[in-house]
């Protein structure tokens, strides 16, 4: 048998503890045994429950190590475990104490660690990272902030790269509170929100969870059959599943697959979101961003977004007092036709009108419910039986004269009614539609 242990001395001369576990197992009370001692190469430590790794005071000595700075760990005893950056915590005792957070994943892990070395904070090149301490790692940074647990992501990050994602997540994410977290709808969110969330987050530590509306008394397996379903169309299992039974009549219009929702218990992970999502705004409403002011809409649409209940082919957003203010400001700058109405002192409705999604559909096509088909589909059905995209499709036919002055105010329509080069483009859009709802 092999184990790690320090060699002590004391008035009888030197000698090893053995471990406990190990000791009964193999009856060694008061016996003779032969013992090897190797020296080994770094420290041997456990992980506790929470991931954190114990650094020896020889070891603080070597390094000069204080509160605050930041380290490379290596682990030498599994080839499979990568380096990590960590933040050394000290406290003070009778000693000086130091530790880190190494990995939460594996609690109680045994193993050799080395400390590589002490790594010098680097100034932040891109804004989305200032105020937080900073590891280079090949083009990948590590972000500490406090006591938080740190992130890995790209040095080239920028908001820019992903509006449409971050509407997805003004809508459906979570903004506040201790973790990060965004809930999917269809199968389709849920493969887009996990795979943009890599592209945010290198080493992305995701926890998916169900949660599902039940219309009957529960049967015993409804859980078990729930996480199945989403593994089966998805590839990701859930590790659990929340089933609330409710005896409201009126539960038509819930999904009949429940909602998935996408984990990741670091604060670090939602407070870079907000600087992204934050800057993103900014940039749209100061700089007039038509294009990514409409690509963010179409995310808040995935997640708040319905086709109007009238076979009017409006698109409602549902969302409270204060986000509203900031979706008027960049719908403006998307020059959508809108307009605000409330029910309630909190409870704030954005309708887009049939006409003024229209005169953007070129733009509008590839993004609107492009992950939610249930709601394009329904979108799509109402939106194509409208008057004015009636018209479009078959400009031989007839229409009033007060609809044919709109599409020639959007620029649809020349002075005699045949359509503009615009308007071929978007009547192109219009018949994929049709074809796609067919297919």
């Amino acid at each position: 048998m092999s184990f790690y242990s320090k060699i002590r001395k004391n008035r009888n001369g030197i000698g090893v503890y053995i471990p406990k576990e190990t000791n009964p197992e193999n009856n060694l009370y008061g016996k003779k045994v032969e013992v090897l001692v190797d020296k080994v190469q770094g420290f041997h430590s456990v992980l506790g429950k929470d991931g954190r790794l114990y650094i020896p005071q020889n070891v603080e000595e070597t390094f000069c190590l204080n509160n605050g700075d930041i380290i490379l760990i290596r682990c030498l005893s599994d080839p499979n475990k990568e380096d990590k950056f960590c933040k050394v915590h000290v406290r003070l005792k009778k000693n000086k104490e130091c530790m880190c957070i190494y990995d939460c994943q594996s609690p109680k892990f045994e193993g050799l660690f080395e400390v590589v070395r002490k790594v010098e904070s680097i100034p932040p090149a891109n804004k989305l990272f200032e105020g937080f301490s900073i590891a280079d790692n090949d083009g990948d940074v590590t972000l500490f902030d406090g006591q938080k647990r740190c992130v890995e992501t790209k040095n080239s990050l920028t908001p820019l790269d992903f509006s449409h994602y971050l509407g997805c997540y003004f809508a459906d994410g979570t903004r506040k509170g201790n973790s990060w977290g965004i809930s999917a709808s269809s199968f389709k969110q849920a493969l887009y929100f996990a795979e943009m969330h890599k592209k945010i987050i290198s080493k992305p530590n995701l926890d998916f969870c169900i949660s599902y509306t039940s219309k009957n008394d529960l049967m015993g397996n409804e859980k078990e059959v729930v996480i199945e379903k989403w593994f089966k169309e998805t590839g990701i299992r859930a590790s659990r599943a929340r089933i609330r039974v409710s005896n409201c009549k009126n539960l038509g219009k819930l999904n009949p697959s429940g909602t998935m929702v996408l984990l990741e218990h670091r604060k670090l992970t939602q407070t870079l979101y907000n600087r992204m999502l934050d800057n993103l705004q900014r940039h749209i409403i100061e700089n007039n961003d038509e294009k990514k002011a409409i690509e963010f809409i179409c995310g808040v649409m995935e997640g708040d977004g319905s086709p109007s209940a009238r076979k009017r082919g409006h698109i409602v957003i549902a969302t409270n007092t204060n986000d509203a203010v900031v979706l008027e400001k960049i719908i403006s700058v998307a020059k959508l036709n809108h307009r605000l109405y409330s029910e309630g002192p909190n409870r704030v409705f954005v309708r887009i009108t049939s006409m003024g999604l229209l005169e953007k559909f070129d733009k509008l096509y590839n993004l609107i419910f492009i992950h939610y088909p249930k709601r394009r589909q329904r979108f799509a059905e109402r939106f194509l039986e409208t008057g004015a995209a009636r018209f479009i499709i078959k400009p031989e036919g007839r229409t009033s004269n007060f609809l044919k002055s709109r599409l020639k105010e959007k620029g649809l329509l020349d002075e005699n009614c045949f359509l503009t080069p615009k308007g071929e483009v978007i009547r192109s859009c219009l018949l994929k539609m049709a074809q796609e709802m067919r297919s």
